[in-house]
């Protein structure tokens, strides 16, 4: 029975240690790195106590710190390190690494700690007894001098100067300022401490003159022939106070020029005397074409010059010809490309003393005919409605009515078809009689088409999306002693002649052209591919399987054209429409001062953030609500009308993006997103003392828990057979 009682004590102890080592590990594997000896303190060492005497060693990217064999003084670990005096214990310096920056000490009047580097792998720290004393961080020369400066003299440096003789019993200067703008160095001559006082041109801080402070205002446009940045011809930016400030067109012939003047922004208005274009000076007027010589351009408009609000800049540097009537004219971006949106409501004049039509542009004589002129006009054009893009009228403009005669020269019909004539042909506004152009097909298809007319020595051609379309002859005949041309509306009659009007464009216009020549074929098809180039978004289509001829239906042959990631392709037999979901591709200025765009659904906005590409893509509208996702690592977010969120693109605790829904309906969403930088607010949490400590608490009561159910069992089964042999 004695035996059966010592093996069930003995058990009884074993489990005991075996939990005790499990609950000393756990709580052990909590602590990791906490048991160090000494506290760290903000410059990121610890001071253990004992003696001074062994090296002590702090691998890269570890924060274990160890006690050497009498006790040192070790520093925190360090991913480089750099000591410039190379363990000399007569010098004092400070050791560089990735913690932070590390002063040789004194320890006492007798030994010094040296702070040095072992190859770059961390930070180490020694005491040394110095034969003579130790004074700021350094080991004196034996014999010890009567006099020491432990900056040797140096201006850039807080020093202290100090005599050991014993006629002042060991007198200590410390250089100081005087005043704001002078600094008293101390140093030694003749074994003795003298001064000098010098002048500080930034300042004097703590003994020292303070360096030449860092610019606040940085200006990118200084080079050395523009010394002082003022450079009208470069679009740059000044930087200042961390706020960016973009040099722009203040208005049609003036630059606005940021730059710095003794560190501070300053701001220059200056004419150009070739007009403002995308924030500088215009020096060379651009080519219209490669394909087209600019000689005889009338005007020339591609509405890239302002990217938030059109100002009627012509970019043939001839300002002012289009005047905006209205506030319904907008820069918007479309597949990628900037073009003016005109909203129905606004309409642009062609000003005749800026603009040299022909016949004053072109004044027909009252009731006279002629074809002594050579004209062509050009546009891209997008939308789904009704209107007249060109109009002339006898110099009567809206809401007026043109009784005496107009002519929507070029317009898009309520059946949507595309019709033409430049100017009036002498037949009855209904064009009955006549052979005006009249196209096939419909117009307005929300995609991009080209037409261009021409005409000289009384011959009228229309192409349409690089194709022509209609040739006829006919006479120009006047109807009214002066004109008026309207560019986005005209004055348009009925074909039944029961119904007259203004008709307003509602819609997108780019790359508007005025020439005073007829361009032939081959300057028309180039002006064609170029601008398609510019204009329709290419989609390269997905790879399917071939469709047998037995079951494919066929179809007629479309014109060129298209947008919005839409291509057609022509021919007898037919085309195929590839589509899909537009992506606009923004630049990092865009990105940096903000952009806004209308997206459909599936649609989306893409930017690079540190050369990786993110988007903001439309995936729902739901009534007033549009769901988002910003990525590159997917994040999906509800946003109601005017509600604005920010996100971290690459994790690093900042907010990178705002992005903000500025409407909604059925359709579409208007959003913005621009360029941040926030930190992240972080929640409040307890200390982690605290939190170790309820840990601690838990590995206890789970222990002794364990220890009190193998007691109980161990005790059931020892008395449960002690009983049973009864």
């Amino acid at each position: 029975m004695r035996r059966k009682l010592n093996l069930f004590w003995v058990i009884l102890v074993v489990l005991i240690v075996l939990l005790g080592a499990v609950i000393s590990f756990m709580i052990n594997s909590d602590r990791e790195s906490d048991d160090l000896i000494g506290d760290l303190d903000d410059g990121g060492q610890s001071v253990l106590e004992g003696e001074v005497g062994a090296l002590d060693h702090i691998g890269e990217g570890e924060r274990v710190i160890t006690e050497g064999e009498n006790g040192s003084s070790v520093v925190v670990d360090a991913e480089f390190c750099f000591d410039p005096d190379e363990f000399n214990y007569s010098l004092k310096s400070w050791t560089n690494s990735s913690t932070g920056n590390f002063a040789d000490s004194c320890l006492n009047e007798t030994s010094v700690i040296e702070r040095y580097c072992n190859g770059t792998s961390g930070v180490f720290s020694q005491i040394f007894s110095c034969e003579s004393a130790c004074f700021e961080g350094a080991c004196l020369p034996v014999p010890l001098p009567l006099c020491y400066d432990s900056d040797n003299r140096n201006h850039g440096e807080a020093g202290i100067a100090k005599y050991f003789g014993n006629k002042s019993n060991g007198l200590t200067y410390s250089d100081s300022c005087s005043g704001q703008d002078q600094a008293i160095e101390y140093y030694c001559e003749d074994d003795w401490v003298t001064t000098e006082i010098f002048n500080c041109e930034y300042g004097c801080t703590a003994g020292v003159c303070n360096s030449k402070p860092e610019p606040q205002c940085v200006d990118s446009d200084v080079s050395v022939d523009y010394a002082d940045g003022i450079n009208h011809l470069v679009k740059g930016n000044a930087t200042y106070f961390g706020g960016i400030y973009y040099d722009s067109c203040n208005n049609l012939s003036t630059s606005t020029e940021w730059y710095c003047e003794d560190d501070v922004l300053k701001l220059e208005f200056k004419g150009c005397s070739l007009g403002c274009s995308a924030g500088l000076c215009i020096n060379n007027p651009p080519r219209v074409s490669a394909s087209v010589e600019d000689n005889f351009i009338l005007g020339w408009y591609s509405f890239d010059e302002d990217k938030e609000q059109f100002h009627g800049l012509d970019s043939s540097v001839r300002p002012d010809v289009l005047v905006p009537v209205g506030d319904g004219a907008s820069i918007l971006v479309d597949d990628n490309n900037s073009a003016l949106y005109l909203d129905g409501s606004t309409y642009f004049e062609l000003v005749p003393n800026k603009f040299p039509f022909p016949f004053k542009y072109p004044e027909i004589p009252r009731v006279n005919e002629t074809t002594d002129y050579d004209f062509t006009f050009s546009t891209w054009f997008k939308t789904n409605k009704s209107g007249v893009i060109l109009g002339q009228t006898g110099s009567i403009l809206p809401p007026n009515v043109p009784y005496v005669g107009s002519v929507p020269a070029v317009n898009i019909g309520s059946d949507g078809k595309l019709r033409t004539s430049v100017f009036w042909d002498g037949y009855p506004p209904n064009g009955y009689g006549s052979e005006r152009y009249v196209s096939n097909e419909s117009v307005n298809d929300s995609i991009w088409h080209n037409v261009v007319v021409t005409y000289g020595q009384g011959e009228e051609k229309v192409y349409l999306d690089g194709s022509l379309v209609n040739t006829r002859n006919f006479v120009q005949t006047g109807y009214a002693s002066s004109y008026a041309y309207t560019l986005g509306t005209g004055y348009f009659y009925g074909t039944d002649f029961s119904s007259a009007g203004w008709s307003n464009y509602e819609g997108l216009l780019d790359k508007v052209l005025f020439f005073q020549q007829v361009l032939t074929s081959s300057e028309i098809q180039g002006l064609y591919s170029e601008g398609r180039a510019e204009v329709v978004e290419v989609v390269v289509p997905p790879v399917t399987p071939p469709i047998s001829s037995s079951s494919s239906s066929g179809g007629g042959g479309g014109g060129g054209g298209g947008s919005g990631g839409t291509s057609s392709s022509s021919g007898s037999s037919g085309g195929a429409v590839v589509s899909g979901p537009k992506v606009y591709d923004i630049s990092n200025d865009e990105f940096v001062s903000g952009y806004t765009q209308v997206l459909k659904l599936n649609e989306k906005i893409q930017f690079k953030f540190y050369n990786v590409d993110h988007y903001v893509k439309l995936t729902k509208l739901n009534g007033d609500l549009a769901t988002l996702e910003v990525a590159s690592s997917p994040n999906i977010s509800e946003f109601k009308v005017n509600e604005s969120k920010k996100y971290d693109l690459i994790n690093d605790s900042y907010f990178d993006v705002k992005v903000t829904l500025n409407g909604v309906n059925s359709n579409n969403a208007n959003v913005s997103l621009i360029l941040v930088h926030e930190s992240i607010p972080q929640e409040e949490v307890g200390p982690d003392e605290e939190v170790v400590e309820k840990n601690y608490n838990l590995y206890y009561i789970i222990g002794l828990l364990i220890l009190a159910g193998i007691v109980y069992s161990l005790w059931r089964v020892y008395f449960l057979k002690k009983f049973s042999k009864k």
